[in-house]
């Protein structure tokens, strides 16, 4: 028999504050709870030898025991849960037998959890009328989350009184209560010789920018269910999900080092933190400047442990901020940015009929904006001129394509190109139609000889493989910098790349 565990709603745990010490706690809680506390609750119940551990990670585990021992794990795994958490984080538990001891199934096993699920869901609601939480003079609810009462005052900082409920009190404390653990952070400066003995930022103002901005890195497997559902055997899924953990750890860690190793004396606190790390899912707050290239070779590295594997690569969504937006808001937007970008690699691959790899989607947010990446370019990045369609957008990008625009703009900024051309090929791009056209050769005229070459390039979008469509005999009705995108929609990437420019470091 298999029992299987995954945890409920990780990202309503882990980011259910905005203050880093909190978020950082909670998903080294549940690492610890899956990698280690489960295993040993196992341990305990069928003894020495008696278990066989197929994988455990930060969301969640899965171990083979003897039949008549599944009910008493999942329950022991469930109060550990709640005890540990203090009720904050909850996790589901499955008995799998399949035709052999060594048969697994994807498909049945996902369907069981999500039935699970669903059942857990419906009998919350039956019972949400029963509780409510009242407010009263001598109560105070928490300072952090604003939804559970407070239980405990610290001092923050400042030296101010912070009430804390007992979810969040046990997430600040966590690194306090097993000094035996490092944040993941901490554990991935090791492989960057010139970030070891700079101590870890304690805030995301440390990791800002030095004009201020933080990047939020959203990364998700794809294909992953596909290559699951090819899975006949518990020895495949140990090999897999053993491969799955190390594939995104070492995609991390290489990728940091890769980009800060030779970034000497530069920073006086970590200029990154990882947010959640568990299987394929990654959430990385890290320095604005350094986002793009962190991104791809992140990419880059876990493709590289899947090459045997059909399709296998990331999804990702970038949303730079300023350190003081709100950071809800920021995750927010990147999980539907993320979803976007998963959305629209899967049209492109039907329209390519080919595997794309990894894809990138990116926003520089500065006020308020629509939910949906959908909504946002239906409202500010398009428009209709001459019974076209015009999007100012050519998102998201392969990764190959992210390097050829990052190439781009370090060009543009190694010859000194002007900034206040951006604005004028922002506005240009506004404009759209033939006006677009007519704008940015008025732009050209005016560069110097080394601008107007690298200019002229990225215009025509060379090297960039942005006329996809011309296999399906869709040609452009309009010169470059206009394309032709799915569905007759004629697309630019230079509005991308004003919005790139301030973000990308010359080398």
């Amino acid at each position: 028999m298999i029992v299987v565990f995954d945890t409920d709603k990780i990202k309503d745990y882990v980011f259910a504050t905005n203050k880093l010490k909190e978020i950082v706690g909670a998903s080294a809680i549940l690492n610890y709870l899956n990698k280690n506390r489960i295993e040993k609750e196992v341990h305990d119940i069928c003894g020495d030898g008696n278990f066989e551990k197929i994988y455990a990670d930060g969301g969640g585990a899965a171990f083979k025991v003897p039949k008549n021992k599944g009910d008493k794990i999942i329950k022991a795994v469930k109060k550990l849960y709640l005890r540990e958490t203090s009720g904050g984080a909850h996790i589901t538990g499955i008995k799998y037998t399949g035709q052999s001891d060594s048969e697994y199934s994807f498909t049945e096993i996902s369907e069981k959890i999500r039935r699970e699920k669903e059942s857990k869901k419906a009998e919350t609601k039956i019972n949400e009328g029963t509780i409510s939480l009242v407010s009263l003079p001598y109560m105070h609810f928490c300072d952090s989350c604003g939804k559970g009462y407070a239980t405990t005052v610290v001092k923050d900082p400042d030296g101010e009184d912070e009430w804390l409920c007992p979810v969040c009190f046990e997430k600040r404390n966590f690194f306090h209560n097993h000094k035996d653990i490092k944040p993941l952070d901490e554990v991935l400066k090791e492989y960057i010789d010139n970030l070891r003995n700079i101590p870890p930022s304690q805030n995301f103002d440390d990791i800002a920018s030095g004009d201020g901005y933080i990047a939020l890195i959203y990364a998700d497997g794809n294909e992953i269910g596909k290559n699951m559902e090819r899975i006949k055997s518990i020895d495949e899924l140990k090999v897999f999900s053993r491969k799955m953990n190390e594939a995104m750890k070492e995609a991390v860690s290489q990728a940091l080092s890769d980009i800060f190793n030779d970034k000497k004396n530069r920073f006086a606190k970590l200029p990154f933190k990882v947010l959640l790390l568990a299987g394929d899912d990654l959430v990385l707050s890290i320095n604005a400047d350094f986002a793009f290239p962190v991104a791809v070779k992140i990419a880059e590295n876990f493709e590289k442990h899947f090459k045997d594997r059909e399709d296998l690569s990331l999804s990702i969504g970038i949303v730079i901020s300023h350190k003081n937006f709100p950071f809800k808001q920021s995750l927010n937007y990147a999980t539907s940015l993320l979803s976007y970008t998963k959305k629209k690699r899967a049209e492109i691959k039907v329209v390519l009929k080919e595997s794309i790899g990894s894809m990138v989607s990116f926003a520089a947010l500065s006020a308020a904006i629509p939910s949906s990446p959908e909504r946002y370019i239906r409202e500010y990045l398009s428009m209709k001129k001459n019974n076209k369609s015009f999007q100012f957008t050519a998102q998201p990008y392969t990764i190959y394509q992210m390097q050829k625009l990052i190439e781009y703009v370090k060009r543009l900024k190694k010859n000194g190109f002007p900034r206040s051309k951006l604005s004028e090929v922002r506005k240009a791009v506004y404009s759209g139609g033939f006006s677009t056209v007519i704008d940015i050769y008025n732009i050209i005229t005016k560069l110097d000889k080394g601008n107007r070459h690298v200019f002229e390039r990225l215009i025509e979008g060379e090297s960039l493989e942005l006329e996809r469509n011309l296999q399906s005999g869709k040609f452009p009705t309009y010169p470059h910098p206009w394309f032709v995108g799915e569905s007759d929609i004629i697309f630019t990437h230079l509005l991308d790349v004003v919005d790139m420019y301030k973000f990308v470091q010359e080398e």
